[in-house]
């Protein structure tokens, strides 16, 4: 059903992104070489191999006066030189409309999907190593609206589905959030100054199935499993406001408090082996008391003639998927890019993540993460790129007492039609 929903969005981007002519299509192919010394991002015996892949895409899209869509598809497959059975084909899409109705009320909508295997895919984004196969799919239905000329007030709805898949285990995620904003003109009192004010709630499920190896018990084969369930409801808000400093550096600062309430209960099942008789079973069930938490966003960022630089710290609670549930995550990220020339680009990016929280009946977490990567951009015509970097990664998980290190290489060579 899901999966068929997802469908039925894609279908209806991509009717609006090729309605009539659209105004681009852009197609394109890219041949990726990378070397990694820690393939499926272990802490102990790490294993190195290197990673050919081959990904193929299309870009639609249409603008006119009132409606822009877009609507983008990949495929990826990657090949392993030492280890085959991790041979995999990716694939992706994602799209978005926007329709403006007046000059002061707009509508819009995304969708995306996904499915990858990747074990590292998330360490640079959110700080998280995400094991196992994954498949992905969201959608979200917007508006904005403006008061006044100074006014504008935004709603944003959204729900998300993960399924991840591993061995013994299966996790299955859904994420259902909603979001007012409001931002407001203050330059007659302090100059080129926005205000900002955001509210938000989500809910977020998790349950996660856990078959683990038969054991003899008695004389007697036994095979236990277990069903966490988790569900988490989350109250976020945050006020601040934007400014522009200069021509080229303008800042952000948001502040604000979350409160979440969360329940857990996990499942014990003992059966037989060989006649599938259940023997025993029994529930924990825990109600956490409210947990109050800090929202910060706060940046700056410079955009010159030759070089950009931003600088983001945030706090929030987020959903993450591979941890069972709700985190306090914690992050301070960095980027610098430099054009040498008209066709050489070098750039240096850096981020921390920090993802927490503590439950009764389940597992703590308490991740630290570290990644650095710097890469370089080469185009040799309009439509040709060759892109570079290295990335270093260092995971410590401060439950598990565990260290978790990566060196990754990567090159790319894109050519877009």
């Amino acid at each position: 059903m899901k999966k068929c929903l997802a469908l039925i969005i894609m279908l209806v981007f991509w009717s609006c992104a090729a309605s009539a002519d659209p105004d681009t299509i852009t197609p394109f192919i890219s041949l990726n070489q990378q070397y990694s010394d820690n393939i499926l991002f272990v802490d102990d015996q790490p294993e190195a191999d290197w990673i050919t892949a081959v990904e193929g895409g299309l870009t639609l899209k249409r603008k006119t006066e009132r409606l822009d869509t877009s609507l983008t598809g990949r495929l990826k497959q990657r090949w392993y030189a030492d280890n085959s059975e991790l041979d995999a084909l990716d694939r992706s899409a994602s799209g978005g409309i926007d329709y403006r109705l007046n000059e002061r009320f707009s509508l819009g909508g995304t969708a995306d999907y996904s499915k990858d295997s990747t074990r590292d895919r998330d360490t640079d984004t959110t700080g998280l190593k995400i094991s196992g196969d994954r498949e992905k799919f969201g959608f979200s239905v917007s508006s904005n609206y403006f008061v006044s000329e100074k006014t504008k007030a935004g709603l944003e709805v959204r729900y998300g589905n993960t399924q991840e898949d591993e061995d013994d285990e299966q996790e299955d995620n859904d994420l259902f959030s909603v979001t007012v904003s409001l931002s407001k003109n203050l330059s007659e009192t302090f100059k080129n100054t926005t205000g900002l004010l955001n509210l938000s709630y989500f809910r977020y499920t998790a349950d996660i199935d856990h078959q683990y190896p038969d054991q003899l018990i008695n004389g007697l084969l036994v095979g236990r499993d277990t069903l966490q369930e988790y569900t988490s409801d989350t109250f976020q808000f945050s006020a601040g406001f934007s400014r522009q400093m200069t021509e080229i550096v303008d800042i952000f600062c948001l502040a604000g408090a979350s409160f979440s309430q969360t329940d857990e209960k996990t499942n014990t099942r003992y059966v037989h082996t060989q006649t599938s008789t259940v023997i025993s079973s029994g529930s924990v069930e825990d109600e956490n008391g409210g947990v109050w938490g800090g929202v910060i966003s706060t940046g700056v960022n410079y955009n010159g003639l030759k070089s950009t630089m931003g600088l983001a710290l945030s706090q929030d609670m987020r959903g993450a998927s591979g941890t069972n549930g709700v985190v306090q995550r914690t992050s301070l990220s960095g980027k610098v890019r430099h054009r040498i020339t008209e066709d050489l680009t070098l750039s240096l990016r850096a981020s921390c993540y920090l993802n927490e929280n503590e439950r009764t009946n389940q597992d703590d977490t308490d991740d630290l993460t570290f990644n650095v990567q710097p890469g370089f951009r080469y185009r040799f015509t309009q439509t040709l790129f060759l892109t570079g970097y290295y990335r270093y990664t260092h995971l410590d998980d401060r439950i598990e007492d565990t260290q978790t290190e990566r060196n990754l290489f990567s090159l790319t060579l894109k050519k877009e039609f």
